[in-house]
């Protein structure tokens, strides 16, 4: 299946971003995380294209061709949250199934819980959900979701 460029403009923020298959099939929307963009999804775009999904993957903001602002403060969960609604609307559907990588998961996380009537389905790749805390017996519990994100290998850590 091919994959199709373009891009929405609001007058908010431009949304860059690559689509495949049906433009009346069900839309799968899938959020790139940090550091990369949407061709990330090249391969997942071709294949829920032929599935018949109209699969899209935009470029977030501040990333490749989508709007790069300037303002620290144009960056909040907030402003990319509309970002996604806009796009949404402006593909001609209420809801999607939101697919969230990294750190386009929390995007994800929050489009449901503040537009609830826009998911059809959610799915989180890449991160953990769990909180981490810092009492002893839950630190402990946490310790490996934490170190993930931290430039050594958890076998440093738990090994002698």
């Amino acid at each position: 299946m091919e994959i199709t460029e373009h891009s929405f403009s609001s007058e908010r923020h431009t949304s860059f971003y690559l689509s495949c298959g049906p433009k009346d099939g069900q839309p799968i929307i899938m959020l790139h995380g940090w550091p990369d963009l949407s061709i990330g999804w090249e391969e997942q775009l071709k294949f829920f294209g032929a599935q018949g999904y109209h699969a899209i993957a935009p470029d977030m903001r501040g990333y490749g061709s989508s709007s790069i602002p300037e303002n620290h403060s144009d960056y909040c969960m907030k402003e990319i949250v509309v970002d996604m609604m806009e796009l949404l609307s402006s593909l001609g559907h209420k809801e999607a199934i939101w697919v969230g990588h990294d750190w386009g998961s929390p995007v994800v996380w929050n489009i449901a819980l503040h537009h609830p009537e826009a998911v059809k389905g959610l799915v989180s790749l890449c991160v953990s959900a769990e909180k981490v805390s810092v009492s002893s017996v839950k630190l402990r519990k946490s310790v490996p979701l934490f170190m993930i994100q931290i430039p050594f290998t958890l076998e440093q850590y738990i090994l002698p």
